[in-house]
């Protein structure tokens, strides 16, 4: 019987476990998957400029120019959907100040208090992710992604430019 408890709250400490990781991870795999983008349309910057230096074929001029729209394609779908994600992320906060709000004005005393703290918490979080919704929102802001924008696009200007000299 001992043996029986000891699986039972093993699994559920393993479940409970799994549970929170999944909750807590929509934004954090955005987040990685647009760094990941970032590095890729940056390793097919430094590709495409090594492949215009060294031919002067226009075929591969014009594969380099198309890996480098796909990248910069990649790499805005990869921003939006992390944008997204934290404005999911921020309205289940609101729901959960909303929540709270109706508990306290329904608690009494300890509880009331309990809640009180519990709603500052959640609200002092859910600014701090307005915040960074925010400055994500803003276009060409954030200077790392700028950065990688303009190289992509600079790099597409320069095979524009040698395939209308040929």
């Amino acid at each position: 019987m001992k043996k029986l408890t000891r699986i039972f709250f093993a699994n559920f400490a393993i479940a409970a476990g799994a549970l929170f990781v999944g909750c807590n991870s929509g934004s954090d795999k955005d987040r990685k998957e647009l760094a990941n983008a970032e590095e890729q349309a940056l390793e097919t910057a430094d590709e495409a400029s090594e492949e215009i230096a060294n031919t002067s074929d226009t075929s591969e001029m014009e594969d380099a120019k198309e890996d480098l729209l796909e990248a910069n394609q990649k790499l805005n779908e990869k921003q939006q959907e992390y944008l997204a994600s934290l404005k999911k992320e921020e309205s289940e906060l609101q729901e959960r100040v909303v929540e709270l709000d109706e508990k306290i004005k329904s608690a009494d005393g300890d509880a009331k208090k309990r809640l009180t703290v519990k709603k500052d918490k959640v609200t002092k979080e859910r600014d701090l992710l307005q915040a960074n919704i925010l400055e994500m929102a803003k276009p060409m802001e954030d200077k790392r992604l700028e950065t990688v924008q303009k190289e992509v696009q600079q790099r597409i200007v320069a095979i524009n430019k040698e395939l209308s000299e040929e």
